[in-house]
């Protein structure tokens, strides 16, 4: 199993495929939850092998939102693998390839893992193993990633805001201190990189 930063961008690919149901689900619908998207496809002794561990992980963490997507695999294939590793989370079907491909996955089992606005924390090529050090590193560091979106702080007329009231939108986030001459530099340019935008 290898780490490897996404290369699909900071934005990540909204995307619409069928659940065990024939369902319509968004990519979208998850936006406020982490996500792990996991990639598997039909004869594949390790997506088989990494059932157990996403299980594990849906069950641990009832909030995160596991989430298998089968690549090349028909409806009657999935829902045959999904009884048969008795999967507790979401299995969608992308029968042509398509998603996978817009992610950039070139080998399965493949895992993205996604922070709660729906941009890319880590990819995982390989098998999802919770005792190979490395993975379970990994896991451990995004399932315990602060929310930043709940942070207080003061705006500069002392009113509370936090982040989350800009879930969805660009945030360019500027630290400061009033004894800082540079700063105030930084704050003239700003104003007029938000005016543009």
């Amino acid at each position: 199993t290898d780490l490897a930063a996404p290369d699909f961008g900071h934005k990540v690919y909204n995307f619409i495929l069928p659940d065990l149901n024939k369902y319509p689900v968004f990519l979208s619908y998850y936006v406020g939850r982490k996500v792990i998207l996991n990639f598997s496809a039909p004869n594949c002794a390790a997506c088989e092998k990494e059932t157990a561990h996403l299980s594990m992980l849906q069950k641990e963490n009832p909030s995160v939102a596991v989430i298998t997507i089968r690549v090349n695999e028909t409806v009657e294939g999935t829902k045959e693998f999904a009884e048969r590793n008795k999967i507790n989370y979401s299995v969608l079907i992308d029968a042509d390839g398509s998603v996978a491909e817009s992610f950039a996955v070139t080998a399965v089992p493949s895992t993205v893992l996604l922070r709660k606005n729906g941009s890319p924390f880590a990819g995982i090529v390989g098998d999802i193993n919770l005792r190979s050090g490395l993975v379970s590193a990994t896991i451990r560091k995004f399932l315990n990633m602060p929310d930043l979106t709940k942070f207080e702080l003061l705006d500069v007329w002392g009113k509370k805001t936090t982040l989350e009231k800009f879930v969805g939108k660009k945030i360019l986030l500027n630290f400061w201190a009033i004894s800082c001459a540079d700063c105030h530099e930084n704050i003239l340019a700003l104003n007029k990189i938000v005016a543009k935008h």
